[in-house]
């Protein structure tokens, strides 16, 4: 979009690039403002409102590889596993509940694993960070499944084809980093919950997903 402004009344800056509004400028903003926002032109709306939206088909094969490998370190890390320790310290409480695993996604674009030991018994807990490609599968996926070897299997998964990732995510690969991170903690704050005892540990998972379905809307 191309305009142009004439003014009568004002100087120039000696090097003729600018104007010396004279304490004008905020005021004359304000109106340039309320002119191209007004009802039968609102060009701000529609600026603001429009955004291009990138599908998971439409990303470079290397996104999001950073943000796993940030969000996997950060697992990793000495303070992260002093925290659950500590969350962990938990008393047991009521029955476990089982969680069938989810179905595949129609595709895993990156992964990343990390073996993580958590305090019970010394146990081991192997944890996958996934970003998949899936239209018809919630945004956040997080499922307990024991391997070949009885090893316990940790899949967070974050897909990249939700409504909430096409609105948010996909045109920002800075903000999988922060978002990566806060899913393997809730995903791991929902397993330890799990094994102290306590039941429908899915149910804040599983409301969070339906909530954020409607949060893909961008308000201005």
């Amino acid at each position: 979009m191309i305009g142009e402004m004439f003014v009568e009344g004002f100087d120039v800056s000696h090097t003729k690039d600018g104007i010396q509004w004279g304490g004008y400028e905020d005021e004359l903003l304000d109106k340039i403002w309320r002119q191209i926002n007004s009802p039968d032109c609102p060009l701000l709306d529609q600026a603001n409102g429009y955004r291009a939206r990138k599908t998971a088909d439409q990303l470079p094969k290397d996104f999001g590889a950073n943000a796993l490998a940030d969000a996997s370190e950060a697992i990793a890390d000495a303070g992260t596993s002093k925290a659950i320790s500590e969350v962990a310290a938990t008393p047991p409480a009521a029955e476990v509940d089982q969680v069938s695993p989810p179905p595949e996604p129609k595709a895993v674009l990156q992964q990343r694993e990390h073996v993580l030991v958590l305090p019970w018994e010394g146990s081991s807990i192997r944890v996958v960070l996934q970003l998949v490609q899936d239209q018809a599968a919630d945004f956040f996926v997080a499922a307990v499944e024991k391997s070949a070897t009885s090893e316990e299997v940790l899949t967070v998964r974050l897909n990249l084809d939700h409504r909430f990732s096409i609105a948010f995510i996909n045109d920002n690969e800075q903000a999988l980093q922060p978002i990566l991170r806060i899913l393997a903690a809730l995903a791991l704050s929902e397993r330890m919950a799990r094994k102290s005892g306590i039941s429908h540990t899915s149910i804040v998972r599983s409301g969070a997903n339906k909530i954020l379905n409607a949060l893909s809307v961008e308000h201005s």
